[in-house]
């Protein structure tokens, strides 16, 4: 019975004791501190290196984008931060050797191409467009399928490739701010050139014609070369021989 009234008073006591807790955060002094503290822990966000925070406030973003370091703000939905990598060069894919471009000469060639970006505009980047990487890519796609209709096939294949790459990334560039996506064009790179796998055989047959060509063509200037230096001293000798006569014919009928 006495372990029972114990365990009784205790019970009465922590129950208490809980009431006059919960009793002292409900007054005005001590919530108002508890709730602004519980909101502040909320708002700190940590921004990377190499990244900054693009802060919209009530939905209107801010202009000045939030630093690397910790950053306080309002909890959502006052406030909302969100990270952008500014540092990080990224890549883009244009084109893979599956699928052949057009030249301008009408043969296919195969390339694999890739944009190299970042990121000039954090707030029109993240804001701006829904989705920029592709976006970009597919301004660039569509400037590199114009700058290869435009250049025939052997151009492409040997000293024209530093021309696509920059008429491309010229080319993605304006096309980049125009769509106000906030992205700086590093660069474009042919990482590989090749004819596609089925017209191979039919291209080096071409090649092999074209080199033929060239060799009958440097044995016919070889020829001439040798032959028409020989010709004219034969014909100025002929010619001479002929005045001569002539001047000998002349004096025996003087």
């Amino acid at each position: 019975t006495g372990s029972i009234a114990v365990s009784t008073l205790l019970g009465r006591g922590l129950a208490a004791s809980l009431d006059d807790f919960v009793s002292r955060l409900s007054r005005p002094r001590v919530l108002a501190p508890l709730a602004a503290l519980v909101l502040l822990a909320g708002g700190v966000t940590v921004v990377p290196t190499g990244h900054v925070g693009v802060l919209e406030r009530l939905g209107t973003p801010v202009a000045q984008p939030v630093p690397a370091g910790l950053a306080a703000r309002w909890p959502p939905p006052f406030e909302r931060l969100t990270l952008v990598n500014v540092a990080t060069v990224r890549r883009s894919e244009l084109a893979r050797p599956s699928t052949p471009l057009l030249t301008a000469d009408g043969a296919l060639v195969s390339l694999d191409v890739g944009v190299y970006w970042t990121v000039s505009d954090p707030l029109r980047f993240a804001l701006h467009a829904a989705a920029p990487e592709p976006a970009l890519a597919s301004l660039a796609r569509a400037a590199l399928v114009q700058t290869v209709a435009r250049l025939p096939l052997d151009t492409v294949l040997t000293d024209g490739r530093d021309t696509v790459e920059h008429q491309v990334a010229a080319a993605a560039q304006v096309a980049a701010d125009s769509a106000g996506l906030g992205m700086r064009v590093e660069a474009v790179q042919l990482a590989a050139v090749a004819v596609p796998a089925p017209v191979q055989a039919a291209f080096l047959d071409v090649i092999s014609a074209g080199e033929h060509k060239r060799e009958l063509i440097n044995e016919a200037e070889a020829y001439e070369a040798r032959v028409v230096p020989s010709a004219r001293g034969t014909a100025v000798s002929r010619v001479e021989a002929a005045r001569g006569q002539a001047a000998g014919l002349l004096v025996q009928a003087g």
